[in-house]
């Protein structure tokens, strides 16, 4: 039967390393502004890196000013005193000892930069598997509507088959009704369908492009993935960073509860067109710290606090992590099953219509009972569907347990 040829073309077309799938994961990348964000903020804490590991050197500055003075003095003239200098002045500073705290800040900065490093690859695979599934969804929604289409065709040859046999006197009335029924149910359903099939295309300007090359399922059924139990997420990477930034600038903000000790030189000149008079002026300067309202203990309870939650959220996602990696081989596994599973039933349904189409055709068997098998071939077409998305979201998931890119973690 036609139906049932152009049904069996809509079994899985799996191709080994789909390029036109991954190539559609690296537009949707380019295309990115969160991601373009994170790079962007990586950009910026690799030059604060630079600042923190230049805390050794000494600040250098370098001005010129004109300074007037007027003393409300009369002189032997009879005249006011006024002095007006101009100059120019070089100044060095450089600090000795400050508790640690520069060293401290430069660790700081060090883990801040490798955390936001690893934020963006974290963002780039978090939007792998956002774009996956809108595609995997537009994919099973394909399938669905064009079943759904030649399942409307279906009930309406059966209504018109059911309609002939009644006029000839071979069936009820009853089976008529019944018939008309679940026509028009199939294309309510149908109808739905395509409001959904909208919604997902609305869903892709979210990702800013406008279509996908990715036509057929991309993923073969006996794929798995690159797992190692000791690879790691790159967002626990990430946040175990973090926390040691924070760790870093708690000790940071204790170590301004130390004396402070700097170097400082200054050059000056004046009068600028002259330069007659120079001054050198060096020194070693020591700071005690004795009261600033409570600053220095307010900013090392907030960094401890800080420290303290990020350990806190290290640890939970460790435990999180460890049981989902445990459970990974198992899942795909399952989908795996499923998928093989649903095929073999759907094959099975299929030949079975068949059969039965052939009797209800001869009278032997009613419409009743052939709306039940074509429900049968309807539902398993369904479960196969369903499980194509099922198999290949989680092969996609797991990629992204495993810390991986599709393209590097699918073999």
């Amino acid at each position: 039967m036609n139906f049932l040829i152009m049904l069996s073309l809509l079994l899985p077309l799996y191709a080994k390393a789909n390029p036109s799938f991954f190539d559609d994961l690296e537009k949707i990348q380019e295309k990115s502004t969160t991601l373009k964000s994170e790079e962007e903020r990586l950009r910026a804490t690799s030059d604060q890196l630079l600042a923190k590991k230049l805390f050794w050197t000494p600040t250098l500055s370098i001005s010129a000013g004109r300074q007037q003075r007027h003393d409300n003095i009369t002189n032997i003239a009879g005249s006011e005193l006024t002095q007006t200098a101009d100059y120019w002045k070089a100044n060095a500073a450089l600090n000795l000892f400050k508790g640690g705290g520069d060293w401290d800040e430069k660790n700081a900065a060090e883990a801040h930069y490798l955390a936001q490093k690893y934020k963006v690859l974290d963002e780039s695979i978090k939007l792998d598997v956002k774009a996956a599934e809108l595609i995997f969804q537009r994919l099973y929604l394909k399938d669905v509507l064009q079943t759904t289409k030649k399942l409307v065709k279906l009930r309406q040859d059966s209504h018109r088959i059911v309609n002939e046999k009644y006029k000839q006197g071979k069936s009820p009335l009853q089976e008529v009704r019944k018939s008309e029924i679940d026509q028009v149910q199939q294309l309510s359903r149908l109808r739905n369908l395509e409001i959904q099939v909208l919604e997902n295309q609305a869903l892709w300007k979210t990702l800013l492009i406008d279509d996908v090359a990715t036509q057929n399922w991309p993923f073969q059924a006996n794929l798995s993935i690159a797992f190692n139990s000791k690879s790691r997420t790159p967002e626990l990477n990430s946040l175990e960073n973090a926390t040691a930034a924070t760790e870093s600038l708690y000790k940071a903000a204790k170590a301004y509860h130390w004396p402070s000790l700097d170097l400082t030189a200054e050059y000056k000149e004046s009068p600028l067109n002259e330069r007659t008079t120079q001054q050198w002026v060096a020194g070693v300067q020591l700071t005690i710290p004795i009261w600033s309202r409570y600053d220095t203990s307010a900013q090392s309870a907030l960094a401890y606090a800080e420290f303290v939650t990020n350990k806190s959220r290290l640890d939970n996602l460790r435990r999180s992590e460890l049981a989902q990696k445990e459970i990974l081989n198992s899942r795909v596994e399952l989908a795996r099953q499923n998928l093989l599973d649903a095929k073999k039933s759907f094959e099975q349904s299929e030949n079975l219509y068949q059969d039965m189409l052939k009797s209800f055709r001869f009278g032997r068997m009613s419409m009743n009972e052939l709306l039940i098998e074509q429900n049968r071939l309807i539902e398993s077409q369904m479960n196969l569907s369903q499980s194509q998305l099922d198999f290949h979201k989680m092969l996609i998931e797991g990629c992204a347990i495993a810390g991986l890119r599709p393209r590097n973690c699918l073999q």
